[in-house]
């Protein structure tokens, strides 16, 4: 009766130690799945900030010289937002089949990209 009595003891012991590590396990992924969405977050809006101010620049480097050629700088610039509109227009039309699903696939890829090495450990 003793031996069942420490080995239930043992066995509770044990769970409580496997309950411990799981849920520090699980914090210790969201903390992980947490802090590579900020690392990406903060790298991938830096990146799109220099690109931005590249377009800008060189929108208006474009605009001036268009301007220049045509010795009338608002025709330059006109010719510059008409471009931008057209790439709009062509954006709008294209985007649900080629930019929001595919990004919303790698969303969700790279959340999840973990989940499978977790599962091989347990």
């Amino acid at each position: 009766m003793d031996e069942q009595k420490e080995q239930l003891d043992t066995l509770l012991e044990n769970l409580k130690d496997y309950a411990s590590l799981k849920a520090r396990i699980i914090s210790l992924t969201v903390a992980d799945t947490t802090a590579n969405l900020l690392a990406n977050l903060i790298t991938n809006a830096a990146v799109l900030l220099f690109v931005l101010l590249f377009c800008l620049f060189g929108s208006v480097a474009l605009g001036l010289w268009l301007g220049q050629e045509l010795n009338n700088h608002a025709l330059g610039f006109l010719i510059v937002a008409g471009i931008y509109l057209f790439f709009g227009l062509i954006i709008f039309l294209i985007k649900e089949k080629y930019l929001e699903k595919p990004l919303i696939n790698t969303v969700i890829r790279n959340l999840f990209k973990n989940s499978g090495d977790d599962k091989t450990n347990n």
